[in-house]
């Protein structure tokens, strides 16, 4: 019973969340951010395992505008700074200690077969000298609408022996690539887009939420989407 009580405190917080482009053009190529409050209790088992992220849709990115990583060089903490195609913000609690937050990069991963792209997450330095949290996440199209989504699996709640609880996570995706070329592009669509998300807690449960932000601007496109 406290296990429940406590992932379903983590479903109310997964209805608070933003995600939101840096410019609300549609077509616009813009950094894109995602924040997401897990909530809930601090044990083992209601820690979040997977997460998944329902990008709008329309709301794509060129895997082909940097170089790729291999998953060797994401492990070794070597992935070309060419590859880096966002960062990553991640409240933690390590052990006993105060919660504390932890920067990382994302970088474009070598695909696995079938998938459009997959983004390799290096989360640096974890106190109590645990090193480095390296995460792999995959991207998927959908068949409803054509939309894609972002799959993260297997998030550790220990690590080294020691006992580790994500409490918040920021992501934000480059409008542009450290090559120069456009990577991610809004929506040609104007209105309101909705980004939904589903996450599963190592102990079994499962929450969801979304969040919606508004795109203008399509009289200025140079073409008439249908």
């Amino acid at each position: 019973m406290p296990l429940r009580r406590g992932w379903a405190t983590a479903a109310v917080a997964l209805g608070c969340l933003l995600a939101a482009p840096a410019n609300a053009t549609s077509g616009a190529n813009s950094n894109f951010s995602i924040n997401i409050n897990f909530g809930g209790g601090s044990s083992a088992a209601e820690s979040v395992e997977d997460l998944t992220v329902h990008l709008p849709p329309g709301l794509v990115g060129d895997p082909n505008s940097a170089p790729l990583c291999k998953v060797a060089e994401l492990n070794d903490d070597d992935c070309p700074g060419s590859s880096r195609l966002g960062t990553v913000s991640s409240n933690v609690s390590v052990g006993l200690l105060v919660p504390q937050t932890v920067n990382g990069d994302l970088y474009n991963l070598v695909p696995q077969p079938g998938e459009p792209a997959r983004f390799g997450i290096v989360l640096r330095a974890l106190p109590l000298g645990i090193g480095n949290l390296v995460l792999q996440s995959g991207a998927r199209l959908r068949k409803d609408d054509f939309g894609l989504d972002s799959v993260v699996t297997g998030i550790p709640n220990q690590q080294d022996g020691i006992p580790i609880h994500v409490n918040s996570q920021t992501l934000t995706l480059f409008g542009e690539a450290p090559t120069g070329k456009p990577f991610l592009r809004n929506p040609t669509s104007c209105g309101t887009q909705t980004t939904g998300f589903s996450a599963t807690s190592h102990g079994g449960e499962s929450a969801t939420g979304e969040s919606t932000f508004s795109l203008s601007g399509c009289q200025s496109l140079p073409f008439n989407p249908k």
